[in-house]
């Protein structure tokens, strides 16, 4: 890699005023794709709203037997999306994770900093050398049916995302336990370093130190032994209890409206208390644009999960006293992953210059109308981890075509750039509606053809993306769920694991050795180190990070979270105030 100022990012003082950025007018932002919504009320054609779901408590009444201090009624939720399952020991998805809140505890829980605090583990203690770990469960912790939560539960929950039949790829969490991977592999009956001496206690036995063991691997949710090992884990993902699941939480699934809403009715019998509310309902909203318009009548009363209030419709909803706006760091960043087995893209300048040709700060003053920020790592600014590198690209059209020519590349007769008789023109696969035609655009200006493909996710993430068929992707990372700044670190960096042929044997060393120590202070400079390098050789573009903008009647009160996901780990508190 070059260590000259040739061809290098600028070195920039933190905060540094952004570059000055081009004005695209209202028209260029509607035709781009931005304020689709704004378009539908400027048309007046938004689509009328559904009649208000009637089922259970009415909302702003109290069910009877309420307990004092509750404001009782329901609260509709929209989301963007339908889960596929509610067993999360099988469902890897957002969407399960978002959906598990409710239902689900795990021995912790995410604090505002995303750091693990107790849950359904009452206390633990760690090892000096991290090898080992002994949690105190709560007492008198009941399932949904009844029956008392114990040690056993937490051991079978390990063992059932590590058994052989298990798929998904939540197992990593827990690779490092010993005996795991004779487990994984069906050579051992159970996993040798957890074991239960009593119906209060874990305790386990790692091979190696994993730093995030706390935040990812004891949030997951814990499940009950007696309803699903009851079912051959080969056939869960179809079994009746991937709809009908149950767990410790503070709601129960009391029905699943396909393609319509999911309803959860409150846990009386709740460890830590019963929910404010008595009913809450989320309801699948695909099309974002006719948000507005439900959040206004009252079909809705929180607009939130994946698509909440768009950024053209903010100040009328912050102005309405009818309302609260909840503005927050966004939940996904967006980004381009510029494939490396391409020869295009395997000379690091051509992939500054890539950078340097967008203007990232205009897309977040124009496109999200500064409601955003451009993120330049793949951790979260809320985790404790975040650090912003020093190095930066900015906004530099002159800079980028003098890369590309240093390069090699020069102007063909149509204005694309042309190399030993090959043209700068690639495919950008991508499922995203939002940025990749202002990316197309921008990099015509610099000579290089951007040929936009775009599918629905599942097309796009199994037969294109996780198939290496991709020469370049847009897509998004939702970062803001991670607990731990390790989870997507390994599949999307390290030499074996990520899609995108990228390859520094530094970035392979510095992301296990950074889950080697249980320091946190030593962790996040191993972190800021590691987002250095990526940065560096800039084998990603990130593109920008919309804030999350939650809106609710002003008749609802939620939790102060600085994150989408808090608010559903906090969904215990959520409640009516009219």
């Amino acid at each position: 890699m070059e260590r000259s100022n040739r061809g290098r990012a600028e070195r920039r003082p933190r905060r540094a005023a952004p570059p000055a950025s081009r004005r695209w007018t209202r028209r260029e932002l509607l035709r781009a794709g931005v304020g689709v919504s704004g378009l539908a009320l400027l048309a007046g054609c938004a689509p009328a709203a559904p009649p208000r779901d009637q089922s259970g408590p009415a909302a702003g009444t109290r069910a009877e037997g309420s307990s004092p201090g509750r404001s009782g009624g329901q609260i509709v939720l929209t989301s963007a999306t339908e889960t596929l399952t509610l067993n999360p020991a099988l469902g890897t998805s957002s969407d399960t994770i978002y959906y598990s809140q409710p239902i689900f505890d795990g021995l912790t829980r995410p604090d505002d900093s995303l750091r693990p605090i107790p849950s359904l583990a009452e206390s633990w203690e760690v090892a000096p050398d991290g090898l080992g770990y002994t949690f105190h469960l709560r007492p008198g912790v009941r399932f949904h049916d009844g029956q008392e939560l114990t040690a056993d539960d937490v051991k079978f929950t390990w063992e059932l995302i590590a058994h052989p039949a298990n798929k998904a790829s939540n197992y990593t969490f827990f690779s490092r336990i010993k005996g795991a991977e004779a487990y994984r592999t069906g050579a051992a009956p159970t996993i040798e370093g957890v074991t239960t001496p009593d119906a209060r206690t874990v305790q386990v036995e790692m091979e190696a130190p994993y730093a995030p063991f706390l935040s990812l691997s004891a949030f997951f949710p814990i499940l009950p032994r007696h309803v699903y090992g009851a079912v051959p884990v080969e056939e869960l993902d179809k079994h009746a209890s991937a709809r009908q699941p149950v767990g410790t939480g503070p709601f129960k699934l009391a029905e699943w409206r396909t393609g319509d809403s999911l309803i959860f009715d409150a846990n009386p019998a709740y460890w830590s208390g019963p929910p404010k509310i008595d009913r809450l309902i989320i309801k699948t909203v695909p099309d974002y644009t006719t948000l507005p318009s439900l959040l206004r009548t009252g079909a809705v009363d929180v607009v939130g999960i994946y698509r909440a209030v768009q950024a053209i419709d903010y100040d009328d909803f912050a102005r309405d006293p009818n309302f609260r706006v909840h503005e927050m760091p966004g939940y996904s960043n967006w980004y381009v992953e510029f494939n490396l087995a391409n020869p295009l893209f395997q000379d690091v300048r051509v992939r500054r210059a890539l950078i340097h040709a967008i203007d990232r700060e205009g897309i977040v003053k124009n496109y999200s109308l500064g409601h955003g920020q451009v993120v330049d790592t793949p951790i979260h600014p809320n985790s404790w981890a975040y650090t912003p590198p020093q190095t930066h690209y900015g906004f530099d059209v002159a800079r980028a075509k003098a890369l590309l020519q240093e390069a090699g590349w020069q102007p063909g007769p149509d204005g694309i750039l042309v190399k030993d008789g090959r043209r700068f023109s690639f495919e950008l696969s991508t499922f995203m509606p939002d940025y990749p035609e202002l990316l197309q655009e921008a990099w015509r200006q610099v000579g290089v053809e951007a040929r936009i493909k775009r599918s629905d996710f599942a097309g796009f993430w199994g037969p294109t993306y996780l198939a290496h068929k991709h020469e370049a992707a847009a897509l998004h990372v939702i970062i803001g769920i991670y607990t731990d700044p390790d989870y997507p670190l390994p599949t999307y960096f390290t030499s074996k694991l990520n899609r995108n042929a990228y390859h520094s044997q530094k970035v392979d060393e510095l992301i296990p050795k950074a889950t080697a120590t249980l320091d946190l202070e030593q962790r996040k400079r191993l972190y800021a180190d590691l987002l250095e390098q990526l940065v560096e050789d800039a084998p990603h573009m990130w593109v920008a990070m919309p804030n999350e903008i939650w809106a609710t009647s002003s008749r609802v009160r939620l939790p102060d979270k600085r994150l989408g996901f808090l608010m559903l780990t906090n969904v215990k508190d959520w409640e009516r105030v009219g």
